[in-house]
């Protein structure tokens, strides 16, 4: 049996799909490991628990700081602890999929971004100053930064504020800087952006939209088939 101790570790977080319907992820999180199964929290979406039968094959999502990893098993049953925990399978194969910093999908999110420190920003919202936003698209997106199509044109290390809101990615808003310039047009500039500042628990918002967006692109490559 391998050993995955220094993934399958106690109060990990992890997402849950039944391999009925790939596409619906529900988070939970590991509460129990030994050397044949691992227990974990009943998934939920939105705080409302879904049963899994025994006998179920699943898919799982491990999110660690360094990497996601996944892997498919079967549920084996209940473990009936302090809390009631999905068994799952010890899994014979975990792969590394790939580092959530650098893994990268194509989006076309529309966005608002200011130019200058988001410490400058909250300072001029303060004194009720008017502030310039420009329009910009993300084309693709990381957890590390994205490739924004701008509006204006940008600079190499030109700090931004890249504003969020009414976007699917349910954040607020981040600082950034500018690493590469891939064009610079009049009304049309391509730039590559790191994230400076962000919330770990933002991060993991546009990660967990990173992984669903690479599923509804390996559904569609299916039914193209």
């Amino acid at each position: 049996m391998a050993n995955f101790t220094n993934i399958l570790k106690i109060n990990t977080r992890v997402e849950v799909s039944l391999d009925t319907s790939p596409n619906d992820y529900y988070d939970s999180r590991i509460q129990h490991v030994s050397r044949d199964a691992i227990g974990i929290i009943l998934p939920s979406k939105r705080g409302r628990p879904i049963t899994i039968a025994k006998g179920a094959k699943v898919n799982v999502s491990v999110l660690t700081e360094e990497a996601r990893y996944g892997f498919q098993t079967t549920v084996t049953g209940i473990i009936t602890d302090q809390i009631r925990l999905v068994k799952l399978a010890m899994p014979q194969r975990i792969e590394q999929l790939q580092m959530r910093q650098f893994f990268r999908v194509p989006a076309y999110i529309r966005i608002n971004f200011h130019l200058g420190t988001l410490e400058k920003l909250l300072e001029g919202e303060d004194r009720g100053q008017q502030l310039n936003w420009h329009l910009a698209f993300i084309e693709d997106l990381s957890g590390g930064g994205c490739k924004l199509n701008s509006s204006i044109e940008l600079f190499h290390r030109d700090t931004i504020v890249v504003n969020f809101e009414d976007t699917p990615l349910e954040i607020d808003r981040v600082q950034a800087r500018v690493v590469r310039v891939i064009s610079n047009e009049k009304y049309e500039c391509y730039a590559c952006i790191e994230f400076e500042e962000i919330d770990e628990s933002d991060r993991d918002k546009i990660v967990r939209f990173i992984f669903k967006r690479q599923l509804e692109m390996k559904s569609l490559q299916t039914k193209e088939i």
